[in-house]
């Protein structure tokens, strides 16, 4: 009975512990891989006359293919370290309200001010640091463009102030959508 006790708050502790440490253990792989794949990316460039640019067919394919694999690893240590904002649906309404009041009529058409507020939702390029994957917020998808401005909401804390600032004439007829105040 005195085993069982010490037991099984040891193996509930055990597999509770598990995920966390499959996570963290991921990040450190991936944080591994992504400086040394950089750092062998960097000497080939740095090497490149005897390496990319060799005179020996072979030998240069073999580091251009050298080059590709370790530029492979790093985009894909990237990706796993920097995940792509999730797309939360939850006030998609309030988004919606926001670009249809902005933009009546053609909500992709910019709001005159030389074109340089475009898209769903009137953004620049970058905005707040973030760039559409399409190169263009014109383009980018509604769920792309939402979840991003999502993200860039829940930074700042859902503020009103914030909120306003950012689409001063159609965020407070919209506001309802989102109450977090």
């Amino acid at each position: 009975m005195r085993l069982k006790r010490i037991l099984l708050p040891m193996a509930v502790a055990l597999i509770m512990a598990a995920p966390a440490q499959a996570h963290s253990t991921r990040i450190e792989t991936a944080k591994a891989k992504y400086y040394k794949a950089n750092g062998v990316v960097h000497w080939i460039g740095n090497h490149a006359r005897v390496t990319q640019y060799h005179p020996n067919p072979r030998i240069k394919r073999k580091w251009q293919r050298a080059v590709r694999y370790w530029l492979e690893v790093r985009t894909n240590a990237y990706r796993v370290l920097h995940p792509k904002p999730k797309v939360v649906y939850g006030h998609w309404a309030g988004w919606s309200c926001i670009t249809n009041g902005a933009y009546a009529g053609a909500p992709h058409e910019g709001n005159g001010y030389n074109g340089s507020y475009t898209g769903r939702l009137g953004m620049t390029t970058p905005w707040a640091g973030h760039y559409p994957s399409t190169g263009d917020w014109v383009t980018a998808s509604a769920s792309e463009v939402y979840s991003v401005a999502e993200q860039e909401a829940a930074t700042h804390g859902w503020s009103y102030t914030w909120m306003k600032g950012q689409w001063p004439n159609t965020f407070p007829p919209c506001a309802k959508f989102f109450r977090h105040w």
